[in-house]
């Protein structure tokens, strides 16, 4: 498949928005959501309101990158096959920088490591089953947005990246 022919799939739109969400976006991007989400005032969210399958390209790409695929975001990405340590298979995987084609990603295990020295403790993703999980600040990696499955999407909380943060400064990966 062709990187630039790629589409996000309409399957990656959120069903509601919460007005949180809604407020940090510019005036022009709040305007393209209000013509496909309704505010509900019973769930006091942000609803979409025509099928998903309706909705342009252009506004599918600009609603997924402006709500969905955000820094702290959890998304299933397959890494593909892996060759000796490589990080391989299909996890979840914390979205560290949304860039034009690809993300930014670390990818999470649910295997505790013997050492914590290059791991952060992901106690929870919001979205997800409850189970601990790992964060190893060398396998971040970069992934085509075609290796993004959009069916389960959840987050983490800011403390999260704020750990991985300090763990590549400690590592000496930033």
């Amino acid at each position: 498949m062709n990187e630039k022919s790629f589409q996000i799939p309409p399957s990656a739109l959120p069903n509601t928005i919460k007005p949180s969400s809604f407020q940090w976006l510019l005036p022009e991007k709040q305007a393209v959501v209000t013509k496909y989400y309704q505010y509900n005032k019973d769930t006091g969210k942000y609803v979409i309101s025509v099928k998903k399958s309706d909705i342009p390209n252009d506004a599918i790409e600009l609603i997924s990158r402006s709500l969905v695929l955000i820094r702290k975001a959890v998304v299933w990405v397959d890494f593909g096959y892996n060759i000796g340590s490589e990080f391989g298979g299909r996890h979840p995987a914390i979205i560290l920088k949304n860039l034009k084609d690809s993300l930014v990603v670390i990818p999470l295990s649910s295997q505790e490591p013997k050492s914590m020295d290059y791991n952060v403790k992901v106690d929870k993703v919001y979205g997800y089953p409850l189970m601990d999980r790992w964060a190893n600040v060398t396998r971040i990696t970069q992934v085509s947005l075609s290796r993004v499955h959009y069916q389960k999407i959840g987050d983490v909380k800011p403390a999260i990246l704020n750990e991985i943060s300090k763990k590549m400064k400690t590592c000496g990966i930033a």
